[in-house]
């Protein structure tokens, strides 16, 4: 199997992933958005970072489909996928210090160690995304159109 039709499979895979998952958060941030309250729970935190990510997969399988060749379209593409691993990376970190900051008062460390896990899992793809945006942005190339 060539890596053009590899990169195309992992791209549809990666594209429906995403809108899947979009799907099923979309109800969850409608319903804690929709009823505002003086406090942000941790639990927005996680699902606005799970949109974010979704987001992601849905444009990852976009750019895996159809690559940009340009090297000021790849310019921009690592500056995006640089700041968008900065955002998941930022958003996990502050969900879960809300998390330590609110119910390490009332709940032992153990229970609140098991309620950051969520938070501690979503930082790998977040940190994933920062390291191939810096590779991106270290050696933009371009490739030979056939």
């Amino acid at each position: 199997m060539e890596s053009k039709e590899r990169n195309t499979i992992i791209g549809v895979i990666s594209f429906l992933i995403g809108i899947i998952l979009m799907m099923f958060i979309i109800p969850f941030l409608v319903s804690f958005f929709s009823f505002p309250s003086l406090f942000i729970t941790p639990y927005e935190f996680l699902f606005f970072n799970l949109f974010i990510l979704a987001n992601t997969l849905f444009l990852y399988g976009c750019f895996l489909i159809r690559p940009i060749r340009t090297l000021k379209g790849k310019e921009y593409l690592a500056k995006g996928t640089l700041i968008i691993g900065g955002v998941l990376i930022i958003l996990p970190l502050i969900g879960a210090g809300y998390q330590i900051f609110v119910y390490l008062q009332y709940l032992s460390m153990m229970f609140v160690l098991m309620e950051i896990i969520p938070f501690i899992i979503l930082l790998i793809p977040g940190v994933a995304l920062f390291i191939h945006g810096w590779f991106l942005h270290q050696k933009p190339r371009t490739e030979n159109i056939d």
